[in-house]
């Protein structure tokens, strides 16, 4: 409306949607638009044009939020202070929630578990951040258990990240219904859950959520 009026063109305006075809996977577009106009001034019409440009828009966030990560995370030797630097990183960077959980017993001084598949073993909320007023389900110290199969035992269990869509009905919302719950309260719509490793070891879990 604002080209149609003004004349004045949009270029590059970066925006993120979902496509029809892929209602589960966000997609980052560049939208242009110009107004035409007949050789005697009178507007007709306004030029759209739309471009995916995921991949190119991902792979400049990957480098800024890796550039912020190297010059802001690990600066001390306490692991609670990195878990906090790391969510800062990563808050809105990359997700509008994210959640740091590190393995209980490495908070006391234990060695970080072998890489493998890892029995359920408490772990301790190390670091909360969000983008909302959200109030989390396990405020930062509080030590819980993980109940299984859900994405995140398994991605403890097999050292790989998930990206999981968080539709109407979650197929492990039965192994645990107070983390789907809390998820629904969140307004998450997506979400990424990565070990979280050092030497091939197992020292926790990042999960981010994706709200907007």
């Amino acid at each position: 409306r604002a080209v149609l009026d003004g004349g004045e063109p949009l270029v590059n305006q970066i925006v993120r949607a979902w496509a029809v075809d892929e209602p589960a996977r966000e997609r980052t577009y560049s939208l242009s638009a110009f107004r035409l106009q007949d050789q005697s001034g009178n507007v007709f019409a306004v030029a759209l044009q739309v471009v995916d440009v995921t991949e190119r828009e991902n792979a400049r966030l990957r480098l800024r939020t890796l550039a912020r990560a190297r010059e802001r995370v690990g600066r001390t030797l306490d692991v609670l202070a990195t878990c906090r630097e790391l969510a800062e990183v990563l808050v809105p960077a990359l997700a509008d929630t994210v959640s740091v959980d590190v393995i209980d017993s490495v908070i006391h001084g234990d060695a970080p578990a072998p890489s493998g598949p890892v029995p359920v073993t408490p772990l301790r909320r190390a670091a909360f951040r969000t983008t909302s007023a959200y109030t989390p389900q396990y405020p930062v110290g509080t030590v819980y258990d993980i109940p299984g199969p859900t994405p995140y035992t398994q991605a403890l269990a097999d050292l790989q990240p998930r990206t999981v869509p968080l539709l109407d009905d979650l197929p492990w919302v039965a192994s645990d219904p107070a983390r789907v719950k809390a998820i629904r309260e969140l307004g998450a719509h997506s979400m990424l859950v990565i070990p979280l490793t050092v030497h091939g070891s197992v020292l926790g879990l990042v999960s981010l959520y994706r709200q907007s």
